[in-house]
């Protein structure tokens, strides 16, 4: 059977809402593997070849065919920025579905957490350190969050590991990505050096206008660059250092905000 057709309606509407034209390797692999076999199964792939789809597509299908009374999935992942990347494609997909997703983090709502212990279901997205604290604080809660849990799905993790205390046995999928087609162009940007006498400041040398006419702000034409080419797309823009990181983003936040445009930036690194 073809893996589209094994999909739960819901997520062939999302499919095809979304325009796609064919699933993409790893998601048939992927599919293949969840569905057909009972081992844990790691996914190895590039950065944005569609693994999230690839493993929650078959998972929540068989969520929806047969509901579990608690937790069904839970969701590790290291970085809180990760999984709030992840809630909103999630939440999403869900969308047409009675499967409800729940982030569990520091900067989480409290309601959700409260409305997760109260009626445990659904997707539980958590970082280990939550994790932890959530055993140990909360350890009268956790056969009713998690007595009927379906599937554990970790993100960034190997083999090895994997297969550490488990009999099950492990399963990576084989599949053909096809050729990759890599595009590349670089970009040079200079700041203006003040001309002898003139005295100018460091804020007045390097003040620019933003991109976009509907509203000035002083930056510089990297940000500039940026701001522009990232509209409508999603991008990794990499930094020398997290302190770095942490400018970049809030520049580039003013940048959202001087154009009267939402927030489209999020910091991805491992103080976060």
């Amino acid at each position: 059977m073809d893996i589209f057709d094994r999909y739960a309606p819901f997520i062939q509407d999302y499919i095809y809402s979304h325009d796609w034209h064919s699933l993409r390797a790893v998601q048939n692999a992927a599919g293949d593997a969840i569905f057909h076999t009972n081992k844990n199964v790691l996914l190895c792939a590039s950065t944005a070849s569609g693994k999230t789809e690839a493993a929650f597509f078959p998972i929540l299908t068989l969520l929806e065919e047969d509901p579990p009374a608690s937790v069904g999935v839970l969701y590790i992942a290291p970085l809180k920025a990760l999984i709030n990347d992840q809630y909103e494609r999630l939440t999403e997909i869900c969308e047409e579905s009675d499967i409800v997703v729940t982030r569990w983090h520091g900067d989480a709502p409290a309601t959700a957490k409260r409305k997760l212990l109260k009626k445990p279901r659904g997707i539980l997205q958590i970082t280990p350190e939550s994790l932890e604290a959530l055993m140990l604080r909360k350890h009268m809660e956790i056969p009713s969050l998690f007595h009927d849990l379906r599937f554990i799905v970790i993100d960034e993790l190997a083999a090895d590991f994997l297969n550490v205390g488990s009999l099950r046995g492990s399963i990576i999928p084989k599949f053909d990505g096809g050729k990759e087609v890599w595009r590349l162009s670089m970009e040079h940007f200079y700041n203006q050096a003040p001309q002898a006498g003139e005295g100018e400041d460091e804020e007045e040398v390097h003040a620019l206008e933003a991109p976009s006419d509907k509203a000035p702000f002083a930056s510089d034409p990297g940000m500039g660059y940026i701001f522009e080419h990232t509209r409508g797309r999603k991008c990794l823009i990499f930094t020398n250092s997290r302190e770095e990181c942490e400018s970049v983003c809030q520049n580039l936040r003013q940048y959202c905000e001087a154009n009267h445009e939402p927030d489209r930036f999020l910091i991805h690194h491992g103080n976060n």
